[in-house]
């Protein structure tokens, strides 16, 4: 139960929002200053890792439209 009326109607991020803003900080304060010492195997890494964490949020995206009922009836069971 929340008793404060200041939280009530506070905009609560989806996964893909919270992905995105993750993917963002991690780029500005590990990837760009790195940049120059990058190899292209590294790169190669980091594009790996960033799909591996977009997979999760769109997997997130869905169990949250299951869990509201929003999902489209044809990627149900």
């Amino acid at each position: 139960m929340n008793i404060n009326p200041d939280y009530e109607n506070q905009h609560i991020p989806s996964s893909s929002e919270v992905m995105e803003g993750v993917q963002h900080i991690i780029y500005n304060m590990l990837i760009e200053p790195m940049q120059k010492k990058l190899d292209l195997e590294d790169i190669e890494v980091l594009g790996k890792i960033g799909d591996a964490l977009q997979s999760v949020a769109e997997k997130a995206t869905a169990y949250e439209q299951l869990n509201e009922g929003t999902l489209d009836k044809n990627y149900r069971n």
